[in-house]
């Protein structure tokens, strides 16, 4: 941190993790890039379909030798050929989503253990009896001891919002991903 700046559990969580989240990203992208690559040819292997079933396909290929050799058009607008390349991006797309999603719970999972070891170790260490707390908005000391920052709130803490940092990690990419998928 630069001279004067308080300490931002964010920046650090960033700054630790932020390589391995950019790499989860990537996969997501990529996912939902050939999320898209389906619905994209059905419309062409319908069109092939039909093409068949009337006898109006047209064939842009040449023969040579009594050979027949398919041309790249014909190829590519084949709907067989349409069709493997449907299911080899599902295939792609459904091995991209799990990398990304085993990535983001792997770096939640590592930040959630960092950040409960450091609150379990901070708990062990703090004074329950005798300790003067200070009210949230207030500078006074408080004997009352429901104002105090208890050894129940700080497992609270290590608990529930270490589990809600690392759903974050899980879900973070989402943000920018759900427009997309729209």
């Amino acid at each position: 941190n630069p001279e004067g700046e308080n300490p931002s559990l964010w920046r650090v969580l960033f700054m630790t993790y932020r390589k391995r989240l950019f790499y989860a990203g990537l996969w997501k992208l990529f996912g939902d890039v050939l999320n898209v690559v389906g619905p994209v040819v059905i419309l062409p292997i319908v069109n092939y379909v039909r093409q068949i079933q009337e006898g109006t396909l047209v064939l842009r290929g040449e023969f040579r030798n009594k050979i027949y050799y398919v041309g790249w058009m014909e190829f590519i607008e084949n709907g067989w050929t349409l069709a493997f390349l449907a299911f080899v991006a599902s295939i792609l797309q459904s091995n991209f989503s799990q990398e990304s999603a085993r990535i983001g719970a792997n770096e939640g999972i590592r930040a959630k253990t960092a950040l409960q070891a450091k609150l379990f170790d901070k708990t062990l260490k703090m004074s329950v009896s005798g300790a003067k707390c200070f009210k949230e908005n207030d500078n006074e000391a408080s004997e009352d001891f429901a104002d105090c920052a208890d050894t129940g709130n700080a497992l609270n803490y290590v608990l529930k919002d270490t589990e809600n940092i690392m759903m974050l990690f899980m879900h973070c990419h989402y943000v920018w991903a759900i427009p997309l998928k729209v």
